[in-house]
């Protein structure tokens, strides 16, 4: 059986570091999904785009191939979701590519619900679901990793040792700012959850 693991990381080199480590353990039947604002992950795709050789001039076509790049084999491709409230968000993997497609199927006018809903495929609560697109629109990276039940504690401990984010701490912490869920107008232990 598979499971989801679901986490959401500050910033895109912690996402990229946790990616590498997984992709260096080579594990089969594994699905990845990383999702980020465009403009955040571009942001910081230009320094690491210098040393891949993606000159900043190429154009976009250019950078998203240098995502490929950046992570290390594991992308299937790239897409571009326009989520209300979030903007243009950048999906790489097949998770992404599976979540394009849906979203193409249901209608672009849906993409918040769709996007939504697709978390809470993934096995998050709908509480979780509004947590983690807030975290997008704050800057964050969302990894999602489908994988055999007998990798799942392996994949949640390289996230957790990637500096994934505590939800529940970082929840409580945003409550106190007066946060209460995601607008688009506006583990207990800190290591990602594991759902079938």
């Amino acid at each position: 059986m598979k499971k989801y693991i679901v986490g959401l990381f500050d910033n895109r080199m912690d996402a990229e570091a946790a990616v590498q480590q997984l992709n260096a353990r080579n594990l089969p039947d594994t699905d990845f999904g990383l999702f980020a604002r465009d403009e955040d992950f571009r942001e910081g795709l230009d320094a690491s785009s210098e040393k891949s050789g993606v000159a900043k001039s190429a154009g976009y076509g250019a950078a998203a191939g240098g995502a490929a790049g950046i992570f290390v084999g594991i992308v299937a491709g790239a897409s571009l979701f326009m989520i209300p409230g979030l903007g243009q968000i950048l999906g790489v993997g097949t998770l992404a590519a599976a979540l394009w497609t849906t979203l193409v199927s249901t209608g672009f006018g849906a993409a918040s619900g769709a996007f939504m809903g697709a978390l809470m495929g993934y096995g998050a609560t709908e509480e979780d679901a509004h947590f983690y697109m807030e975290g997008i629109q704050r800057g964050g990276v969302l990894a999602v990793v489908h994988a055999p039940e007998e990798h799942t504690v392996e994949i949640a401990d390289i996230l957790y040792a990637n500096h994934v984010v505590n939800v529940e701490a970082r929840r409580e912490e945003w409550k106190a700012q007066g946060w209460d869920s995601y607008s688009e107008h506006t583990g207990m232990d800190g290591r990602p959850p594991i759902v079938e």
